[in-house]
Order: structure tokens, then C-alpha cells, then sequence
């Protein structure tokens, strides 16, 4: 396994080139080398009529991370990363060769690249979302935010059920007593409804968050239709959360969100006038015959159009390649209505936008341009190499057994960790809690009489056993008790639900069995076998286009005293 991974360094170093590429929408050299005007007019090498220039070269240099450097140095060095380069122009020409630009997946996903692109920096332009600090205050203010509620429930599976709930109430049961008959949700109907935690309206969809919070403390909400069930609400206790730095970004990323959401929709609206967007009622009409049929593949979609606006249409084509090949049958049950109302919601808004991009001029920016064709470039390269990886490479059963008998410490379960927790409201409060642990207080019997932790993710004595992957509810918690050291005490560290006060009280990392871990291993596996397969691959281009390859030795030595 050592051999397989060392013969895959020129792969890894070309597919992180092309990550390194993806990710970067305008390349920004990082300490490069400063860049003569001369340097265009260097060549290190060609590949067919494609000139790789000193420029080119200096560009890609000063992309690469420390760790993907060459091992060696001076004019080997720029030997192997000028290889890199000249790879990249050979699997262009076999991509071309293999036909993969006539490819429909390479076809639809350039298309959608220049759309999101173009679209992209138009929405960028003609958006302007100004969000002051002052404006997030003013709205957790405004609408009551800082009120926290622990709500208790009891969730039925009918309205009978629910009405016979409060009947029980109404004749003197208490709403724990009622939540124990009649909830089905069985972890808090045990804890007489309660929930065990706290939430605010950020926590909650408005739909019922706006019944719920119009409850004072001690009263009971009617029946609520939970689309599937219904609940009756009460609220057991509530405070004022302070705004601190989890909420505030919380708030904002929300209002944010809902202004931008806004200002596209009048921004689509704008163009749907401008632009004298219509349906063509028929070429609905004869969609949906085609559609309920299930011909996803009628030459006759290509020709029917659904949309008309200036510049350009919308046609069946266009809505069969907008749904996700899975999801095509859910076509054949749509009405009319429902059809127009699925196209407004992500298909004509994207068209839209397009052909305001598209008359705003966008597609002949020469920065746009450029940045398209090296998207074309790249995506040509990695359509060959699943191509190439699909057909050549496969792993045996006993291939994953080897690596897991050979790498055991790599195959462990996910490391457990288990803290001691206090949540409470306040910074103040949190200090408080720190100081009475700090004195001798024991976390447990301050937890029991007053964390605001939900039960859901905790024991009753505060106790929370986590992995990372907890950082999905836990959030900053989990993050920072990975950090910490056995024993150590911590806090008050703020977090979302409030402030924090914990102590790490221990690790524990275990080996995972073989039926277990066989995934992971495979997927080793089947990385090594990949680089191999593609090295391999890259080895056998170098020959086959050899002659089509040329390298200036002076270009070089130019690169190597720069």
C-alpha cells in the first residue's frame, strides 16, 4: 500500500491544481514572484499550437500550497511543476479526442457554469443589501426577541385526541397529568410535556412560533394543526436573553437572507416587465400531454415553447432538463397551474435573470470570458478522468480486508468525549455558576436546579456525552470542549442558548470492527487505486503525444533564476 501511495504524487498535485482553480473565481497569486512585462513573451514549453509562457508558469507556481510543492529544487523543480502544466493541455486534447465536449453532461454542466456565472455577477451588481448593526438591535427589539420561552407540549396523532386533552385540563388535570395520558411523543410526555429547553423566535418556523409566543406563562394554546398531528401548547417558563454575539449573527444572516430573497424577487419582476415575459398558453397545453405520457426523450420538447421574452424563450426541453432525472415522474400528475407555479419558482426567475445579464452585456467581458474558458477547460479534464476511473478501476473484497488489517489505528470509532454542563441566561449568571464550581459546588447539583440545557442533549445531572459531529446542535460547545483538556473548567463561554460553564471529564477512543469500518476502507482503497489508475493514465499520454510536445530548456533556466 506505501508503493500504491507513492506513485500517486503527480495526480494528487494536478487534481488539487484544478480544486485550487475551481475554487478560486479570480486567481490571486499569494507571495508570487513579481511578474516582468516580458514574461509573456517567455516560452518554457508548448504542447501542439498551446504556448506555456514564464507567466503562466510564475501564475500557477504561486497557487500551489507549501504542501503540494515539488520535493526538489531549482531546475527540477520547475520540471516537475512545468509537467504539471504541460499534463493538463495533454488530457484536453484526449478529452477532445474521446469526444467528452459533445458529451450532454459535459454540455449541461458548462451551460449551467456560464449561467450561474453570468447571473451570479449581474445579481451581485444590481443587488445592494445594506445591513447596519443598528438595524439588527433594532429588530431583535422591535419584534420581542429577547423573550425565551420553555414550552410544554402535548402532541396528538388527532384533533379528538387533542380536545379530549383539554377536556382533562378543564375538569382540574394538570397539563403534565394530560401530556402523560394523552401525548404521543413519549421522551417529554415522561416529563410532563416539557421539552426541556428554551427557544426564542428565531428557533421556530413564524407559522407556529407566532401561536406560541402569543401564550403568556400558564396558558394553554386550542388545538394547533401541525400538518400531520396536532399539538397543544403551554408555556412553563420564560426570561429575557440578552443579545449576545451567537444571536446577533443568528439575526443578521436571517435578515440578510430575507432582503436579499426580496430584492431578487422585485429584480425578476423588473426584467418579467421589462422584457415582456409571456406564457404561451398552447405550448403549456402540449407539454403536459407529453409529460403525462412520460416522453422525457420527444424531439418535439426541443421545439415547443412554454415562455417568450425579449431576446429569447423558454422551452419543454428547458423544464424536462430543470427536474432532476429522479424526480421526472412527479411531472405527469401537474395541472396546468401547478405547472406554471413550479416553472416561476426557480426556472423562469434563472431565465430571466440570464437574459438580463445577457442584454447588460456580461458575455463579452473579457474577465467573464476567460474565466468560462478555463472553467471549460478544467471541467473537460475531470469529465475524462471519471470516464477514465469508471472503466479501469476496481477494488476486490480482499483488497478492503488488507487495508484494514494493515492500517487498524486508521479505522477507530469517532473519538467520544463527556463534559459536566451548566447553561444559564447571562454572562452574569454564568460567572456566578463558575465561581460556586470554583468553591466547591458540584456541577451536577447545579445543573439539576438550574441549566437551561434541553434534556433531548443531556442526563438530568448535566452530563452530555459528544462527538464533532454534534456541532450541528451543540454548535460553538462542541467546538470548544475538543479543546479542552481533562479536568479543565470552562466558561462562561457564550453560545447560542446562552452562557456556558463546563468540564471536560473524559476521552474515549475505540477501535471500530471490521463490518463497521469496511466503508472507510473501501473508500481508501479505492482513492489509492484512483491516483494509481490516473498516473498510470497520464504516463501513457506522455508517450502517445510526445511528439506533439515541446520543451525550451532556456525558458526554463529563465524560470529557475526568477
Amino acid at each position: 500500500m506505501t508503493a500504491m501511495l507513492a506513485k500517486a504524487g503527480a495526480f494528487i498535485l494536478l487534481a488539487a491544481t484544478l480544486m485550487l482553480q475551481a475554487c478560486a473565481q479570480e486567481p490571486v497569486p499569494q507571495d508570487a514572484p513579481p511578474v516582468a512585462g516580458e514574461d509573456e513573451a517567455v516560452v518554457l514549453a508548448r504542447v501542439d499550437d498551446t504556448m506555456i509562457t514564464l507567466k503562466q508558469f510564475r501564475e500557477f507556481y504561486a497557487d500551489i500550497p507549501d504542501y503540494l510543492q515539488s520535493g526538489n529544487a531549482g531546475i527540477e523543480q520547475v520540471r516537475d511543476h512545468l509537467q504539471t502544466l504541460i499534463d493538463m493541455e495533454l488530457l484536453q486534447i484526449e478529452a477532445l479526442d474521446q469526444g467528452i465536449a459533445q458529451q450532454p453532461e459535459f454540455l449541461s454542466k458548462t451551460k449551467r457554469q456560464r449561467m450561474d456565472r453570468l447571473v451570479g455577477l449581474y445579481i451581485i451588481d444590481q443587488i445592494k443589501v445594506n445591513l447596519l448593526p443598528s438595524q439588527v438591535r433594532d429588530e431583535w427589539a422591535a419584534k420581542g426577541l429577547s423573550r425565551t420561552i420553555r414550552v410544554g407540549q402535548i402532541l396528538t396523532s388527532s384533533l379528538d385526541s387533542a380536545q379530549a386533552a383539554l377536556k382533562d385540563i378543564a375538569s382540574g388535570a394538570t397539563f403534565g397529568e394530560a401530556a402523560r395520558m394523552w401525548s404521543t411523543h413519549k421522551e417529554s410526555a415522561q416529563q410532563g410535556g416539557d421539552q426541556g429547553r428554551y427557544m426564542n423566535r428565531l428557533d421556530v418556523q413564524p407559522s407556529l412560533g407566532d401561536r406560541l409566543f402569543a401564550l403568556t406563562e400558564g396558558e394553554i394554546s386550542e388545538p394547533i394543526d401541525l400538518k400531520g398531528g396536532f399539538g397543544v401548547f403551554t408555556v412553563l417558563a420564560q426570561f429575557d436573553a440578552d443579545l449576545n454575539q451567537e444571536r446577533f449573527l443568528a439575526l443578521y444572516q436571517k435578515m440578510y437572507m430575507e432582503r436579499s430573497v426580496a430584492e431578487r424577487r422585485a429584480l425578476v419582476d423588473s426584467l418579467k416587465s421589462d422584457l415582456q415575459l409571456s406564457l404561451d398558453r398552447d405550448g403549456l397545453k402540449r407539454l403536459l400531454e407529453i409529460t403525462r405520457r412520460g416522453a422525457w426523450d420527444d424531439p418535439a420538447l426541443a421545439e415547443l415553447t412554454i415562455y417568450r421574452y425579449r431576446g429569447g424563450q423558454i422551452t419543454g426541453l428547458d423544464v424536462v432538463m430543470s427536474v432532476d432525472p429522479v424526480d421526472l415522474g412527479s411531472l405527469r400528475q401537474l395541472t396546468a397551474e401547478s405547472m406554471a407555479q413550479r416553472m416561476s419558482r426557480t426556472l423562469v426567475p434563472d431565465a430571466i435573470l440570464m437574459a438580463g445579464a445577457l442584454e447588460a452585456g456580461y458575455a463579452q467581458r473579457e474577465d467573464i470570458a476567460d474565466w468560462l474558458l478555463q472553467r471549460r477547460k478544467e471541467e473537460l479534464i475531470v469529465q475524462l478522468r471519471v470516464k477514465i476511473l469508471d472503466e479501469r478501476v476496481e477494488i476486490s473484497e480482499e483488497e478492503i480486508r488488507a487495508e484494514y488489517d494493515a492500517k487498524p489505528e486508521r479505522y477507530t470509532r469517532p473519538e467520544h468525549i463527556t463534559i459536566e454542563e451548566v447553561l444559564v441566561a447571562t454572562e452574569a449568571e454564568a460567572q456566578a455558576v463558575r465561581a460556586r464550581i470554583e468553591a466547591g459546588e458540584k456541577i451536577a447539583d447545579l445543573a439539576r436546579k438550574m441549566s437551561l440545557r434541553s434534556l433531548e442533549h443531556r442526563d438530568a445531572n448535566g452530563r452530555i456525552s459528544l462527538t464533532l459531529a454534534d456541532g450541528r446542535y451543540l454548535g460553538r460547545l462542541a467546538a470548544s470542549a475538543y479543546k479542552s483538556q481533562p479536568g479543565e473548567l470552562v466558561g462562561p463561554l457564550p453560545v447560542f442558548e446562552g452562557f456556558s460553564v463546563y468540564r471536560l471529564l473524559d476521552r474515549t477512543k475505540e477501535s471500530a470492527p471490521y463490518e463497521e469500518a469496511r466503508r472507510r476502507a473501501q473508500a481508501t482503497v479505492n482513492w489509492i487505486k484512483k491516483q494509481i489508475v490516473f498516473e498510470q493514465f497520464l504516463q501513457d499520454l506522455r508517450v502517445k503525444y510526445q511528439d506533439r510536445i515541446q520543451i525550451f530548456d532556456e525558458g526554463i533556466a529563465q524560470a529557475v533564476t526568477g
